[in-house]
């Protein structure tokens, strides 16, 4: 390796090192149960039905970084959590081997997978993980099936975390699962993209699928990712969102055309928004943009009842903030004060008013767990 290329190297690591917590979700909601990671790195939560936050007890010794959910479902439900030392425990369902324990042995409480050292992000999804280390090396475990551990030989699962071949020795920024593929985000803004392209969603044409990581070409230097089951939204640099890929919707859906969301199958602007934090949540989309107020877009509310097609993104002039996220088709906007708000479509719910999630004043209310 030459030295202009060491020294390249050496500027993204150290680059990484300060920024490499940047994408890691803070809070997490499924059917069972809601995380969130507070200031001091303390990680909280409390069932869907409760009120009062409660210390997490089995890490309640460590400093979290992250926390990630690999499904809204029962039978999909683990969990993966990160310290600051950069190690991962896992915990909950492990039919497919997704917590990384080498086994199919279902965990209760928090058990710290030995094989993984130097971690700094994670994600799971759907009986799946991916967790990535200082030196952009990405180790994938659990179901096989849907591409997304492709390059990885094995059975029908993958219970020890594997090294997922033909990506650079370049730092990750962040990785985004879809559905059927996966986009890997560099810290020099390449976007990495492999799996199923059936909607177009890793961008490559007529593709029907890409096997093993291979670089997005034809756009700028992206800053953030965000996938669903058949589309991918890219962020990039000066706050344009890039689009590809193609949602099928349900068959109740009002509209005329199923497929509305269709962008194509190589990447495109997305209209003339600016955004700094995007949200993708297949038939719609939320942004937050760069005057900090939340824009949505696509198919919104609740199905049957008010659903809505918004043919171009619309400014809800009365909610701010710095962060968004979708869990089941309604949108959850973290505001400027560090509240939490849910927005469902003409309704807004104040959620833990009274709290700060990210980097503020201590969640009230707060009792011990017993797990």
């Amino acid at each position: 390796m030459n030295v202009q290329r060491r020294f390249i190297l050496f500027i993204l690591t150290l680059l990484f090192c300060v920024t490499s917590f940047c994408f890691n979700s803070k809070i997490v909601y499924d059917d069972h149960r809601q995380y969130i990671i507070n200031a001091d790195n303390q990680l909280f939560f409390k069932g869907m039905n409760e009120t009062d936050w409660q210390i997490f007890e089995p890490l309640a010794h460590l400093k979290i970084s992250a926390i990630s959910s690999g499904g809204v479902h029962d039978l999909e439900r683990h969990y993966l959590a990160l310290d600051l030392e950069g190690h991962v425990w896992a915990w909950g369902l492990n039919n497919n081997g997704q917590l990384g324990l080498s086994d199919t042995v279902v965990r209760q409480a928090p058990t710290m997978i030995p094989e993984l050292s130097n971690i700094v992000g994670i994600k799971s999804v759907h009986e799946r993980s991916l967790v990535w280390d200082h030196e952009g090396n990405l180790w994938g475990f659990g179901k096989r099936s849907c591409y997304i551990l492709q390059g990885i030989e094995g059975n029908v699962y993958q219970p020890t975390p594997t090294k997922i071949p033909g990506l650079p020795p370049i730092p990750i920024k962040d990785v985004a699962i879809g559905g059927f593929h996966v986009l890997a985000l560099g810290m020099d803004g390449i976007v990495w993209v492999w799996g199923n392209n059936k909607g177009g969603q890793i961008g490559y044409g007529e593709v029907e699928r890409i096997n093993t990581p291979t670089p997005l070409e034809g756009i700028p230097p992206i800053i953030q990712l965000s996938l669903s089951s058949y589309t991918s939204f890219l962020l990039d640099e000066n706050n344009h969102i890039w689009t590809m890929g193609r949602e099928y919707l349900h068959p109740d859906c009002p509209c005329k055309d199923r497929s509305i969301a269709n962008f194509g199958k190589t990447p495109r602007l997305f209209y003339d928004l600016k955004a700094k934090e995007i949200a993708n949540g297949g038939c719609q989309l939320a942004a937050i943009d760069t005057d900090n107020t939340l824009v949505i877009w696509g198919l919104v509310g609740a199905r049957n009842v008010n659903w809505e097609f918004i043919e171009n993104p619309r400014r809800v002039e009365d909610i701010t903030g710095h962060s968004v996220f979708i869990f089941k088709n309604e949108i959850y906007v973290l505001t400027l004060k560090n509240t939490l708000i849910k927005y469902r479509h003409f309704i807004k719910d104040d959620l833990e008013t009274s709290s700060t999630i990210l980097c503020g004043n201590p969640i009230p209310r707060v009792k011990s767990s017993r797990f």
